[in-house]
């Protein structure tokens, strides 16, 4: 019986916003019959902004690496991460410099009849100005909030496997047009909420992520639901190592978060 252990791989994790100083937790990989991850705590970790030297981030707690600088949107990033003891790592990720175009947005209530449930409404009205090119995008709320939805754009529902809590979807299905498309959410008023232009790794990484977690069915109390299916095969753009290095920028219908 082969009973050699994989060298562990350092896995970085880490989302890039304009919104504030750039993060990083950085942990090594462990076999799969262990429950944590140790942390890395002695690494050198270097930002560079379109090739050249920014910073390097100051371990502060567990892992957690931070540095005062915030990212810029339009600029290509680029993360290295050395350890002793493990296979230096690499990423790269641009922060979205294209802007979701919304018009306009309304909400009603009462929208529809969900179960038991009377969900509100939400119509926004969304142009797509860059017909060459696919954006990504992502509506969030400040606050869990069931919703649900099936239009031209995305089919969706939080209560639906795998049950996800941010609503990802891209501009392939109104390239170069103008459209309404509608939500249905679980309250009788507009919630706080955003809509956040993604990047490629963000958008397939956060895909991946939902179904791993439901697959795999975390948070549930008894041990005969647990690992009920398949593992999901988590996106990771670390060269050499695991984890996700992507990026998203923020704007608000209401208030920000």
């Amino acid at each position: 019986m082969d009973l050699s252990v994989d060298r562990p791989k350092l896995v970085l994790n880490c989302l890039l916003t304009p919104q504030k100083p750039v993060s990083v937790n950085l942990s090594s990989s462990s076999s799969v019959l262990e429950t944590i991850f140790p942390e890395i705590e002695d690494a050198r970790i270097t930002l560079f902004e379109n090739g050249q030297f920014v910073t390097n981030l100051t371990h502060v707690s567990e892992g957690d690496y931070q540095t005062d600088y915030k990212p810029k949107a339009g600029m290509i990033y680029t993360i290295t991460a050395k350890a002793s003891g493990f296979e230096s790592v690499t990423a790269t990720d641009s922060i979205p410099l294209h802007r979701p175009v919304i018009y306009d947005y309304s909400f009603t209530y009462p929208g529809k009849v969900v179960g038991e449930s009377i969900y509100g409404q939400i119509t926004i009205r969304m142009s797509d100005k860059e017909p060459e090119k696919i954006n990504y995008y992502e509506i969030a709320f400040a606050s869990f909030e069931n919703f649900c939805a099936s239009n031209d754009v995305f089919t969706v529902n939080d209560l639906e496997p795998p049950n996800p809590r941010t609503i990802l979807f891209t501009d392939r299905s109104f390239s170069g047009k103008t459209i309404n498309f509608i939500l249905y959410v679980n309250k009788d008023k507009l919630p706080e909420m955003e809509v956040r232009s993604v990047s490629y790794n963000y958008y397939t990484y956060k895909k991946t992520w939902y179904a791993h977690v439901y697959t795999q069915a975390w948070g549930m109390e008894t041990i005969d639901e647990l690992f009920k299916g398949e593992p999901t095969v988590m996106f990771s753009n670390i060269e050499h190592g695991y984890g996700i290095f992507a990026s998203y920028d923020v704007f608000p219908f209401d208030s920000r978060f």
